[in-house]
């Protein structure tokens, strides 16, 4: 960029002299010259100027930050020293010496500098620097509310108002006020010095104490007000149960008329057109419950506000799981299942835990990850129960422990290929999987007789199969058919009825596009307690197992991965069952089975005869890896990133797709068209900015024409971009640092 700068700077020169040799000149008037000239010369300084800032801003790369933004909402706009430019600051946005930070109105702000945590208010003006010693962490207030919690380990820090300072002890809370009708000082904990420069005084405040001075200096000796001890002026909860938040109410009068009682107000809005709460006659203290969002309050002494601030109840209770869905069974055959953990994000969240462990106690997870996005993707779990949840992390400036969320669970199985059954094993294989074998004394059709009342016309084929062990044309077994012996009762519970959806039902890309998710539903079973689906993928002659429930206590269910199915015939089962006090299966039943057809043909597509495989094998090894973090010295090296992948059998060309990860979900922002290489030098790096972005990569197979015979299954991954262009501004919907 420098480079290109100082070529137009020289563009520039070399038109100015070309001007000024050109015959054309001859013709102008002084006027016109002067002009010219004039205009070019501010050209010229404003490129040096733009120049000599961005000069400043690289040079700022290898400076040390001193903070970050904890909490924004809302404009909070900083500018660096030697700056014009004002930029847009993000949640942890660094902050650096000399900087200019300021806060929009309907805006805030928390910084945590050198372990204070400063709370900044709308309408508020400071700039950070260094106290004369060089040791102490100045903030020069110079209008605005502002709040400041120091703790043991913090380092010293300074407020400076004009010629006054407040230097506070450690462990200590305070509020400075600083407008046109004066300074207001407050000491919530703790102590703190408040010095006179012009004066050379220095005197003591301490908690629940507060020094007042009008706009010329005077101190206001006979002010009535309350000093707010908790909670603080813009304070944040996290309400990690299921039920409203209680928050304590506690101050100190000061010279306040014991005679009349004070009234507290709550309202959701900062006009106080909707009042929630009142309580009135209040000494000193009280306590309210309210639900989760964003409260403002106000104390009244007869008709005049006295005190006033505001209060944030976050829900750390526990988020919603989404994927996998509760009771879901991934099945396969070689390489583990690919598995997309997914939940519902946070207002104000900026990480999440993620735990999955084979015991619902979650001693020993197998995996704990960090996560800032809301969702993360792993195959290193093998056959067996799974629990999984989710814990939201707030910044530091929110009081209290967010929750776990709720523990859900999937099961992992191992598929084996079945092989056609012959049709004279299958009074044998139905009286194994019920768990109920045949008795040598019972006559062996009296299953196929059970079996032909309850299945459906097509089964009814079985009704006279005898078992392999007693082969019907044995004069003994037909003998033993003509004299009956007791028979034990056959518990085989019957199939259910009305599968929903019907035989055939075909379903289209408008169908799933309407209804992400597919329904099945039966009637109920007389004496079944439970049922449990199967669904299997017709392939070449055999059926394939690729999804199984554990026992469901309903008569419906909703398949919403639909990932697991691609186009061809599907075979599904329901089988009704009875368990016991310990959830054990007691009875099994028949299974009534049905079909579905998924008629999806993705654009460019079209169907292999003979199979329902119609995907290419994912992409594998990709690079750079999952969750790979980005910086701006990274990209002042190589101003591009290169992503590849091994290639994929089938495959002769690659699709790239580059997503935004917003709080609305993933955003396209980039796509490439079928390029036949393994790898992709991404060079739009206006594209990106500051954030979590997912990228896609998909193998094809392409015919003549260049036209798209097979897709391929999709493998996906995450990078991080942490960047910070200085001199730009952030784009408050997407999270991007800078516009053009």
């Amino acid at each position: 960029m420098l480079m290109l700068m100082k070529k137009n700077i020289k563009s520039a020169k070399a038109e100015l002299l070309a001007i000024l040799r050109s015959p054309v000149l001859k013709r102008l008037s002084a006027g016109d010259i002067l002009v010219t000239v004039l205009f070019l010369l501010i050209a010229s300084i404003s490129i040096n100027l733009f120049r000599m800032d961005l000069l400043r801003t690289i040079t700022l790369q290898n400076v040390e930050p001193v903070g970050y933004v904890v909490v924004r909402e809302n404009i909070v706009q900083r500018r660096f020293i030697d700056r014009v430019l004002w930029d847009r600051l993000a949640t942890e946005s660094p902050v650096y010496l000399g900087d200019l930070i300021r806060v929009a109105p309907f805006s805030a702000a928390t910084l945590y500098i050198e372990g204070n945590s400063i709370d900044l208010d709308e309408n508020t003006l400071i700039r950070i620097t260094r106290a004369p010693d060089g040791e102490t962490l100045e903030i020069m207030m110079n209008e605005g509310n502002l709040s400041l919690a120091t703790t043991a380990e913090s380092r010293r820090v300074s407020i400076s108002i004009g010629e006054r300072q407040v230097l506070p002890t450690a462990r200590t809370i305070l509020n400075v006020r600083y407008a046109e009708t004066g300074i207001r000082v407050q000491v919530n904990e703790g102590a703190a010095q408040f010095i006179d420069l012009e004066e050379e005084q220095v005197r003591e405040i301490y908690a629940g104490t507060l020094i007042s001075f009008d706009p010329s200096g005077i101190e206001l000796e006979e002010i009535a007000a309350v000093v707010m001890q908790h909670p603080a002026f813009n304070a944040r909860f996290i309400n990690a149960a299921h039920a409203p938040f209680s928050v304590d109410f506690l101050w100190n009068n000061v010279r306040l008329d014991s005679d009349r009682p004070l009234r507290l107000e709550i309202a959701s809005d900062r006009s106080f057109d909707n009042i929630i709460y009142t309580h009135e006659n209040l000494d000193t203290q009280t306590q309210i419950a309210v639900g989760n969002g964003l409260w403002y309050w106000r104390l009244f002494s007869g008709n005049n506000t006295i005190h006033e601030g505001r209060f944030t109840i976050i829900d750390g209770a526990g988020q919603q799981l989404q994927s996998p869905v509760a009771n879901t069974v991934f099945t396969y055959t070689e390489g583990l299942p690919i598995l997309n953990f997914q939940w519902d994000g946070v207002s104000g969240a900026v990480s999440y835990i993620l735990e999955v462990c084979n015991t619902p106690n979650f001693l020993t997870p197998q995996i704990q990850r960090h996560s800032q996005a809301t969702f993360f993707t792993d195959s290193s779990l093998g056959p067996g129960t799974w629990y999984w949840r989710v814990k939201p992390l707030f910044p530091i400036a929110y009081t209290g422990t967010p929750a776990f969320s709720q523990v859900s669970h999937f099961r992992i199985e191992q598929a084996v290929i079945a092989q056609p059954i012959r049709s004279y094993e299958a009074a044998n294989i139905l009286a194994q999987a019920q768990e109920q074998p045949i008795p040598p004394y019972e006559p062996a059709n009296i299953v196929a007789q059970a079996q032909a009342q309850a299945q459906p016309a097509r089964h009814r084929e079985t009704a006279n199969i005898v078992a392999p062990t007693q082969p019907a044309q044995q004069p003994a077994q037909s003998h033993a058919v003509a004299q009956p012996q007791p028979v034990a009762q056959v518990t085989i519970l019957p199939p259910p009825q009305n599968l929903q959806p019907t035989s055939g039902h075909r379903y289209t890309m408008s169908d799933l596009q309407t209804q992400r998710r597919i329904n099945f539903s039966w009637q109920p079973v007389s004496g079944a307690n439970a049922y449990i689906l199967t669904i299997y993928r017709q392939v070449a002659g055999y059926r394939q197992q690729i999804y199984r429930t554990l026992p469901l206590t309903r008569t419906s269910y909703f398949l919403e991965d639909l990932r697991i199915l691609d186009r061809g015939a599907f075979t599904w089962q329901v089988e009704a069952v009875s368990r016991g006090a310990d959830n054990s299966i007691t009875r099994r039943g028949i299974a009534a089975e049905s079909t579905f057809i998924m008629d999806i043909i993705l654009p460019g597509t079209i169907q292999i005869e003979g199979t329902a495989d119609l995907f290419l094998p994912a992409p594998q090894n990709l690079q750079p890896p999952r969750g790979h973090r980005f910086t701006m010295s990274d990209l002042q090296v190589q101003r591009n990133i290169n992503f590849s992948w091994q290639p994929v059998h089938g495959a002769n060309a690659y699709i790239f797709t580059l997503f935004r990860h917003t709080i609305d979900g993933r955003q396209q922002i980039y796509r490439t068209e079928p390029m036949m290489r393994t790898s992709y030098l991404f060079a739009e790096l206006p594209l990106l900015d500051r954030g979590t972005f997912i990228w896609q990569i998909e193998g094809v197979n392409m015919g003549a024409g260049n036209v798209i015979m097979q897709h391929g299954n999709i493998t996906e991954s995450t990078f991080i971009m942490d960047i910070i262009l200085p001199g730009t501004i952030q784009i408050e919907t997407t999270g991007a640092l800078y516009e053009n």
